[in-house]
């Protein structure tokens, strides 16, 4: 099982990850055998690192999201956990950009930074699944690794199984969106009906699918591709609602999707 590689450099106290690696269900897969990030992205990381440690105090930089991933455009922000030495546990994280104003470098998109304090441990209601795609360009004292070793450990052990009340519920509340949309459909308000499948149950599709075979969802880069492999008839379905067809093709698809996901 390949869990990616830490690399050092000269500098002890601050490392990036060598290999990128993704989430899938409770495997780390490498998606690539390259270094995680180009060169040029690499020292662009290090150049904020550097900005983040002499301006705000930093003693840890994790790097999540787009820059991390690959997946990113040339004006995507840069999605950061920073833990400073100048916040303390509970402490408003807006007191850092009213103590030393905000974080932004000139030239470089916008740093977009989660403050924390350097004590802080693995928190799900902080970190949730981010840090399943991050790596650390900034480590003092292993305050960074510590976090993302917990984080592991609670991914590792997989996405809990639904109850029965929970799969009831969830169930209910599917054949609901499915009533009310049909309602709609037979009311002559198709405009209103694509709002709420848009709204209400599109957003629900991966979560219910990625739970039931519980499984932590992935970023829609891979996700799209790894249920096409892994579930060829829910994805048809998911192809239906969002192609250029009727509303009534992209309910009766819904209606299919239902019967997949809660056939129990």
């Amino acid at each position: 099982m390949n869990r990616g590689v830490r690399g050092y450099n000269k500098d002890p106290k601050t490392f990036i990850i060598k290999k990128r690696t993704v989430y899938l269900g409770n495997l780390y897969k490498s998606l690539n055998k390259e270094n995680i990030m180009e060169t040029e992205i690499q020292e662009r990381a290090k150049r904020i690192a550097t900005y983040l440690k002499e301006n705000f105090g930093a003693k840890a930089i994790i790097l999540t999201g787009s820059r991390f991933v690959g997946d990113y455009e040339e004006d995507s922000d840069w999605d950061m956990f920073v833990f400073t030495e100048h916040l303390k546990l509970g402490q408003a994280r807006i007191s850092i950009a009213e103590r030393f104003g905000p974080a932004k470098i000139e030239g470089e998109t916008k740093l977009d930074i989660y403050w924390l304090p350097h004590t802080q441990k693995f928190d799900w209601n902080v970190f949730w699944l981010k840090l399943r795609y991050a790596t650390i360009i900034l480590d003092t004292d292993e305050i960074a690794k510590s976090v993302i070793d917990e984080a592991k450990k609670v991914y590792d052990k997989g996405s809990e199984k639904w109850s029965d009340a929970k799969f009831e519920g969830e169930k209910n509340r599917s054949l609901g969106y499915l009533k009310k949309m049909n309602n709609l459909i037979k009311k002559d308000k198709n405009g209103e009906c694509f709002k709420r499948l848009c709204w209400y149950y599109a957003e629900y599709l991966f979560d219910w699918w990625f739970s039931l075979r519980q499984e932590w969802p992935l970023r829609p880069g891979q996700a799209f591709d790894y249920i096409k492999e892994k579930d060829p008839n829910f994805y048809k379905q998911v192809e239906q609602i969002y192609s250029d067809t009727t509303i009534r093709q992209k309910v009766d698809a819904c209606e299919k999707i239902h019967q997949i996901l809660f056939k129990k």
